[in-house]
């Protein structure tokens, strides 16, 4: 909850009072783990070879300079101001571009016996 544009406080379930006008309930954060899966991608082998590959990713929301990760009540409001933007597409883009570089560098056999990793 925000009061005149800054951080005031956390609201836990139940029953909450807030000032209309002074403050404002900003965001509901989900701290589970968060899925998200790429579409179905086409990738080169080291012989051109094309390979349909699907990637599904679990990630959490880690404090950087603690090295822990954001699930405590009291980390929640860092979670929210410090990750702004939907990180989805920005995960999916570097799995994709990460994937594509490693996929490059493997033989078409290699691939299939390397496809669970």
């Amino acid at each position: 909850i925000e009061r005149q544009g800054a951080f005031n406080r956390l609201a836990f379930p139940g029953v909450q009072c807030i000032i209309p006008l002074q403050e404002e309930l900003i965001a509901v954060l989900n701290l589970q783990d968060r899925n998200c899966s790429t579409p179905p991608l086409e990738l080169n082998t080291k012989e051109f070879a094309l390979v349909g590959c699907k990637v599904n990713v679990q990630y959490r929301i880690r404090d950087e300079q603690r090295g822990e990760l954001i699930d405590s009540n009291s980390n929640v409001y860092k979670a929210y101001y410090t990750v702004k933007d939907d990180l989805e597409p920005k995960i999916l883009e570097y799995i994709e571009s990460n994937l594509r570089g490693q996929i490059r560098g493997y033989r078409l056999v290699d691939v299939f016996s390397k496809g669970e990793e």
